[in-house]
């Protein structure tokens, strides 16, 4: 992270907007926690899912934490998640999806729906056996309001605490009114740790940096296969031998 970046972010954590924030995030959180009976955590490697993660730690330190395993993970993220399991030491669940490529086996990377089924293979399926295989009944997941229409839609819709009727679980968005300059604020001024692939994405500016899977169909949508190629050439070179399509974008 530039020094000029943590100047600005250190002044924006003193601010009353940054501050309220983040009282009403934790209060969110103790609101959800009396909701919930045996709640989990999802944790990507991002910076939003890290901000929560310490936010929530502080109010139940066991609380299981699970990653989404698709087989597509950028080195920087497993670097990091390495980190944070050992140096915070959570109670860590990593659960295997179905893989990202063995998706685009089956339908091909420009399949019309290819969105809603990698979703299906690598979210919604697992999410559905990872609750039944534990009996979860409140998940904590690090969306925000900022991020996207859609997203923006669903929260001003439902809230930060909510039944999700199709999951069967309370869900609970703690930093879903955070901006971008908050979730930077928040890292800097508590000095954590993040995944250095932020470091690395230099094609966007700072407030639409994002991690995702390396293959991942907002990879195409975001011009990230072009990035992958520069970045991550041996990643890149595996997937365009199988689909020579991606070399297209």
């Amino acid at each position: 992270m530039q020094s000029i970046d943590q100047k600005t972010d250190l002044l924006h954590a003193k601010t009353l907007e940054f501050i309220t924030r983040v009282s009403e995030a934790h209060e969110v959180i103790k609101e959800a926690l009396q909701h919930m009976n045996k709640p989990y955590l999802s944790f990507s490697g991002g910076k939003d899912s890290t901000v929560m993660l310490h936010m929530l730690l502080k109010h139940k330190s066991n609380i299981p934490v699970i990653y989404w395993d698709a087989d597509a993970s950028y080195p920087d993220t497993e670097q990091f998640i390495e980190k944070v399991v050992k140096e915070w030491d959570i109670n860590f669940i990593r659960r295997k999806t179905e893989s990202m490529l063995s998706v685009f086996r089956k339908y091909g990377v420009n399949h019309p729906q290819i969105e809603n089924k990698t979703m299906m293979a690598t979210v919604y399926k697992p999410i559905k056996k990872l609750i039944e295989d534990y009996g979860f009944d409140g998940v904590f997941v690090g969306l925000r309001a900022q991020e996207s229409k859609g997203r923006r839609k669903l929260i001003e819709s439902r809230g930060q605490l909510f039944y999700n009727k199709s999951q069967k679980v309370m869900e609970c968005l703690p930093v879903a009114q955070f901006t971008v300059e908050d979730i930077w604020a928040y890292i800097t001024a508590n000095d954590l740790k993040y995944n250095s692939i932020y470091d690395r994405i230099s094609m966007l500016p700072r407030n639409e940096l994002r991690v995702s899977y390396w293959c991942g169909e907002s990879c195409r949508e975001m011009g990230r296969w072009v990035w992958l190629k520069k970045e991550y050439l041996g990643l890149y070179n595996k997937f365009a031998s199988e689909f020579p399509e991606v070399r297209e974008f």
